[in-house]
């Protein structure tokens, strides 16, 4: 795990039952399974998730200086075709 430095905040992405390409940005910034929590400036940022199964899932985080928070996200699957 990378050591904290302050004035950033940080993320941990879980998804529950499955896992997840994590983008932060645009920028891939690792894997639900596998990601140690994610360093970022403090302000607004589009986090989206992606795995070839499941819907994607996008949405706006708002990070917080000096701070670790978790985002918990349920996968949906897609619907067979």
């Amino acid at each position: 795990m990378q050591t904290a430095v302050k004035g950033y905040g940080y993320i941990l992405v879980a998804t529950p039952g499955t896992w997840a390409d994590i983008y932060v940005d645009g920028e891939l910034a690792g894997q639900t399974t596998q990601a140690d929590p994610i360093r970022l400036r403090p302000g607004s940022h589009r986090l989206k998730l992606g795995n070839p199964y499941f819907e994607t899932v996008e949405r706006i985080i708002e990070v917080k200086s000096d701070a670790m928070q978790k985002e918990r996200v349920e996968m949906k699957k897609k619907d067979a075709k």
